[in-house]
């Protein structure tokens, strides 16, 4: 879990399929140190991975990104940069508790993940 330490959720609301979340980088994170002295990027696997959080936030059980249909990095994230992001994502029910989504991490200037996916919901 990212969720409070490399990053935090500033307010999010899910309304009919739509979850918008404002989202808060923590440039000092230790991961930087190596995720590029001097010049640090968010790395795409986090990226996803605050996706991911943001969407299983409401729901209860544990999810896997079973498959990714659409997964593109369109600019660099540098933490230092980016002052506030906004997650957003438009999600549906799927049979056996699986869900479907498509979402962006954006800022008021660029676009830096676009992903369409599936998560399965974890047994035991």
């Amino acid at each position: 879990m990212l969720t409070g330490d490399f990053f935090y959720i500033e307010n999010i609301v899910q309304d009919n399929g739509l979850i918008k979340a404002g989202i808060q980088l923590n440039a000092e994170h230790r991961i930087y140190r190596g995720h590029f002295p001097g010049m640090p990027v968010v790395p795409g696997v986090c990226q996803v991975q605050i996706m991911k959080e943001v969407m299983c936030s409401f729901e209860s059980g544990s999810f896997l990104l079973s498959e990714t249909k659409v997964c593109k990095f369109i600019n660099m994230m540098n933490p230092t940069d980016v002052s506030g992001l906004t997650c957003e994502i438009n999600f549906e029910g799927l049979p056996e508790g699986d869900i479907s989504f498509s979402g962006s991490l954006s800022d008021l200037n660029r676009t830096y993940l676009k992903i369409k996916g599936i998560l399965r919901k974890e047994n035991g």
